[in-house]
């Protein structure tokens, strides 16, 4: 990725390379006829891009702001699968192919200095639906938000960030997640050590 400043902004871009794989393995011991062990190996490569702006405005001064907008294009991505099958009614080996269609991923965020010492923050984000071609599957749209503050006194060693939001997906059985978020933090000499808890609904 590279990225460069112009003016009180900057902007970035960013090649990704996607390498998925997985394994299933099945054994089932009965007097079924098919009963026996089945494994199915996925594998598959993609390439994709991301984009970036951010825009600094008086930050870190009280009144100042910082707002940023990311955009990823999550690529196609071609499985193929060897599928072997030992069972009670004899062996086979296949190969089954799929593809995951292409997708989009957005979000925005942007903080605010309150004060020296607070500061709140808001994003909206989401990425669109994806279907698996030959597998008749389908990840549903989502979206999500969420708001936070961090107060760091300069004078003090320690921060605190907490936060709130909601994640959405369509056609998913649990279509909504209420998410918590509280994190403390440490300057030391050296650096800074930090510690984040998250809870969802």
């Amino acid at each position: 990725g590279v990225s460069g400043g112009i003016g009180p902004g900057r902007v970035g871009a960013g090649l990704e390379w996607t390498r998925r794989e997985d394994a299933y393995e099945t054994i089932e011991r009965s007097g079924d006829p098919t009963a026996g062990t089945a494994r199915l190996e996925l594998s598959g490569t993609g390439v994709g891009f991301q984009l970036g702006a951010r825009f600094d405005h008086g930050d870190p001064a009280p009144g100042g702001m910082s707002i940023g907008l990311g955009i990823r294009r999550l690529p196609a991505l071609t499985i193929d699968g060897p599928l072997s099958e030992a069972l009670l009614v004899g062996t086979t080996d296949t190969t089954l192919r799929a593809e995951r269609e292409a997708g989009w991923e957005l979000g925005t965020s942007a903080r605010y200095a309150v004060s020296p010492a607070l500061r709140v923050l808001a994003a909206v984000g989401g990425h669109t639906a994806q279907r698996w071609e030959g597998f008749d599957l389908t990840a549903g749209r989502a979206w999500e938000w969420k708001l936070a503050a961090e107060y760091h006194d300069v004078r003090d060693p320690w921060t605190l960030r907490f936060g709130l939001g909601q994640e959405r997906q369509a056609n998913a059985p649990e279509p909504r997640a209420n998410v918590l978020g509280l994190g403390f933090g440490w300057g030391f000499a050296w650096g800074t050590g930090d510690v984040g808890l998250t809870h969802r609904t």
